[in-house]
């Protein structure tokens, strides 16, 4: 299927993905929603304690800032690509600084320290919308279109007989 293709692969970091982001023609483009939802999932369970995950999904949330107001301004794709390399680069270095600063002191197995293992696992590739002013931070609008079918998916696995099965599979 991606035999020919020549550009930017924007998806979540599904090993197939990954592989394919190896390929001299392809870019892989991690989502950072992905990335930032383990962090997330730790910040609700600690609720008010101010540790690395929240500041991980602090800084992840000045990112969204910024893309939120260069959607606002209608930036032209040359404009995002300055801006982010300005504004989100040096918000990117924090992350990273904080990342590996931490590295040694959570246990690997822990919800934290696997978070912050997918976030340094795959942090050229959740960079790499930098390159591009016309790629997104995430994959989220693509996730959101393809949601109807994952969650039909259950819906859609028995159709009673073959006649149900062919009107379903027309629909």
């Amino acid at each position: 299927f991606f035999g020919d293709f020549k550009g930017y692969l924007h998806a979540d970091c599904y090993n197939a993905y990954t592989l394919l982001g190896k390929q001299d023609h392809i870019t892989h483009v991690a989502c950072m929603a992905h990335a930032r939802r383990y962090f997330m999932d730790i910040v609700r369970q600690t609720k008010k304690q101010k540790g690395l995950a929240y500041q991980v999904v602090e800084l992840i949330g000045k990112l969204y800032h910024l893309e939120k107001l260069l959607k606002e301004n209608n930036a032209n794709p040359d404009e995002i690509k300055l801006k982010r390399e300005e504004r989100a680069r040096p918000i990117l270095t924090q992350i990273k600084k904080l990342l590996d600063d931490n590295l040694t002191k959570v246990p690997p197995q822990s919800p934290l320290g696997k978070a912050v293992h997918y976030m340094l696992t795959h942090w050229q590739a959740l960079n790499h919308y930098l390159l591009d002013g016309r790629l997104e931070i995430d994959n989220n609008r693509s996730e959101r279109s393809i949601k109807p079918f994952v969650i039909g998916r259950k819906n859609w696995l028995f159709h009673g007989n073959d006649k149900g099965a062919n009107a379903g599979a027309t629909l």
